[in-house]
């Protein structure tokens, strides 16, 4: 397993820049993977090219997840409620 592992297999050489990704929500890989991979390959690369880490907080493994959806509608729920009682309010 440890011969094509990724994260073991980072040594101290040059790397071209890079962008590393991953999503908060992923049940697959999770958030800290790519974050210890990051951290590792800072520690070791020897050139002073970009290193970028990119964690998407709306994505999941497979694209966004619709996990926090419910939130999204709720506030817009309260926005509405919030509104009419204000336009009473003022009458």
């Amino acid at each position: 397993m440890r011969s094509y592992s990724p994260y073991d297999n980072i040594e101290k050489k040059d790397y071209p820049n890079l962008l590393l990704t991953g999503g908060l929500n992923d049940s697959q890989v999770l958030f800290h993977e790519p974050a210890k991979f990051a951290a590792k390959l800072r520690e070791l690369k020897t050139d002073n090219n970009i290193l970028l880490l990119k964690i998407n907080m709306d994505s999941g493994h497979g694209g966004a997840t619709g996990r926090f959806d419910y939130l999204k509608r709720k506030r817009s729920g309260m926005r509405s409620s919030w509104t009419a009682w204000e336009s009473k309010r003022r009458n």
